[in-house]
């Protein structure tokens, strides 16, 4: 190869210089061309030239899979996470600054924390993976929801008076909920949107013509800022990690709340986010409401309420947020009303309830909240009006009762099945009605007129039997048969028929004279059928079931008088089956459990209100097994 012809060469080559005597020496070796044939450190300037002036991007979607595999290397998902969550909290700290100073949510803010994740994701992970853009959305949508939270909280905690740390503190699932939902508006939908479509859009690596010529020349592909790209993930890494650290152990101190009003509401201190020692609440008119201890963030020992005059309405303990120990509730008179204990959140024990004037009105015991045992109750003049025992809540063997003259009114005998039958009946005067589980029954209005009767057989329910009002009017009469009642005819409180010859609507009421209905439903064939609806007095729907001939079956519903589900579950052949949920009056889940043929199997779960677990509790063919406080 000729010296003329490696001058031609090298007049091409990006690599070239000038020495000082002018001539072209190559720039790499600093040495006069004295290759044969090919040159290593060739770099054809034409194409250089024709990449430079090309400075057109491409779209992921056009790369070959061996470019994409090229770009990988450089891509990372942990960076990735890392930017997009300082470019969320950025965002979302911008927002609420925002919001708060000129006092008025601005959607359009959305629309820059999109971008802003949406670019911190491109230049920390470079990705090309659509994962990359999955982060990008992910976290655009938190910072708009963490930018809108926080605007909130800086606007309670001006309200209140208190630091934003303090207020963070306290918030959970169901509060953070409660507070965006009432920050929620339509239109932020479409905001939020474009934010998600921001965090997708701008997450990939922008891939140009340069990129792709080192890569076909088999040379390193280079980042913008690459220098500054790892040691801004450290900074960032660590900066995300102490401020959460910081923010849940190091929040404490005293915190006041207040109502609207400039009231005090409550005040106690916090240690590491978690309310701590004594804390204590008051109405709006400034009585006291409520004090109690807390340890760790959860009801400990002695708490005392009070009506809103400021007089003591309950004393009781608690452990670990779980009702235990000693219960009391008062009269305004200060006498006791109720009388009891808890064990690991469930009435146990002997329980007494009072009159106002201090006598006994009832007692009892308790077992997992239901009567168990010896119970007795008493008119207010200390004369007792009924004895008998309970078996988890339900009755069982012989009880009495009396008239409050002290003379008996009836014995009956639920046997140890819970059955029921009557064996002795007494009227008032002293008249036996029923003996030995024979006679016919009546049972009469506070007025003195009959408002059931009908025979009993062997201490069975038998025949005919015939309700009343107490106006005299008939409302129902129906048949005993095989220890089932059949509907055959019946009557609204105007004398309206309802139900005849078996079939028909059907309803009984709470005050016979004014027709208040009490309950109501569908009966076909002289039996409960379809679905059935029991009503307050304040005329709320409070009971919904489904009957099947007479049993109860599928769908069961308790509800408060707000509407709200208080329970809900499902029957098969009068028993509970599969799972049942208890809610508070909020809506807040409040224990869930399933059963299996009317007996609870497996772990029944309890919630505060703050959807934290207090407890749970194992069981097998309905016997309790274990109990475990959550800490």
């Amino acid at each position: 190869m000729t010296n003329e012809e490696r001058l031609a060469f090298c007049k091409t080559c990006k690599n070239r210089e000038l020495d000082q005597q002018l001539e072209i020496v190559c720039g790499i070796t600093k040495k006069t061309p004295a290759f044969e044939g090919s040159c290593e450190n060739y770099v054809d300037e034409r194409k250089v030239q024709q990449t430079i002036i090309d400075d057109s991007t491409y779209s992921i979607s056009d790369l070959s899979d061996e470019v994409k595999t090229k770009l990988r290397e450089q891509q990372d998902i942990f960076f990735a996470i890392v930017g997009a969550s300082a470019a969320a909290l950025v965002g979302a700290v911008l927002w609420a600054l925002i919001t708060v100073s000129t006092k008025y949510q601005i959607g359009y803010m959305a629309i820059g924390v999109g971008a802003l994740v949406g670019f911190s994701v491109r230049y920390y992970g470079a990705g090309v993976d659509k994962i990359f853009g999955v982060i990008g959305v992910v976290f655009a949508l938190i910072g708009c929801t963490l930018g809108n939270l926080l605007s909130q909280v800086a606007f309670i905690a001006k309200e209140q008076n208190v630091g934003y740390l303090d207020v963070i503190s306290f918030l959970n699932v169901s509060l953070t909920i409660e507070i965006l939902k009432e920050a929620f508006s339509p239109m932020d939908l479409l905001f939020y949107g474009i934010a998600g479509y921001e965090g997708y859009k701008f997450a990939f690596r922008k891939i140009s013509s340069q990129d792709l010529h080192d890569i076909e020349s088999n040379q390193p592909v280079s980042l913008l800022f690459a220098k500054f790209r790892i040691p801004t993930v450290a900074i960032l890494f660590v900066v995300l990690s102490l401020s959460v650290y910081f923010l849940f152990k190091n929040s404490g101190g005293v915190i006041t709340y207040k109502y609207e009003s400039g009231a005090k509401h409550y005040e106690g201190a916090t240690e590491n986010g978690l309310e701590t020692g004594i804390w204590t609440y008051w109405w709006e008119n400034g009585n006291l409401q409520q004090k109690g201890f807390f340890k760790e963030g959860k009801q400990d020992s002695t708490w005392e309420s009070y009506d809103e005059d400021g007089i003591l309405s309950r004393r009781n303990s608690y452990k670990l947020n779980n009702q235990h120990g000693t219960y009391e509730e008062f009269f305004n008179n200060g006498q006791a009303s109720v009388k009891g204990q808890y064990v690991n959140g469930r009435q146990t024990g002997l329980w007494k309830f009072y009159n106002d004037n201090g006598k006994i009105s009832q007692q009892g015991y308790y077992y997992m909240d239901h009567p168990d045992s010896l119970w007795e109750t008493f008119y207010s003049n200390g004369q007792i009006k009924s004895k008998g025992k309970f078996h988890r809540g339900e009755q069982r063997g012989v009880w009495y009762y009396y008239f409050e003259n002290g003379s008996p009114s009836l014995e009956s005998d639920y046997g140890d099945d819970g059955k029921l039958l009557i064996r002795n009946v007494w009227n008032e005067a002293g008249g036996q009605m029923i003996k030995d589980g024979n006679g016919v029954y009546y049972n009469y209005h506070p007025n003195g007129l009959v408002n059931e009767t009908g025979k009993i057989v062997q201490g069975k329910r038998v025949g005919i039997w015939k309700t009343f009002s107490s106006q005299k009017k008939l409302l129902e009469e129906g048949e005993f048969k095989n220890g089932m009642y059949y509907v055959i005819n019946s009557w609204s409180f105007n004398g309206k028929p309802m139900v005849v010859n078996g079939d028909g609507e059907y309803e009984n009421y709470h005050n016979d004279s004014t027709g208040l209905v009490k309950e109501g439903g569908k009966i076909v064939k002289g039996l409960r059928t379809h679905e059935w609806e029991v009503l307050s007095m304040e005329k709320n729907v409070v009971q919904k079931s489904n009957y099947m001939n007479g049993l109860l079956e599928g769908n069961f519903q308790t509800l408060f008088e707000s509407g709200q589900a208080s329970a809900e579950g499902s029957f098969h052949e009068d028993k509970r089956s599969g799972d049942w949920t208890w809610y508070y009056e909020d809506g807040k889940t409040e224990s869930t459990i399933s059963y299996v043929n009317g007996k609870k199997n497996g772990t029944q779960l309890f919630f505060g209100r703050d959807d934290k677990t207090l407890r749970t509790e194992t069981y097998q063919d309905g016997e309790l097994q274990t109990v475990t406080l959550t800490r």
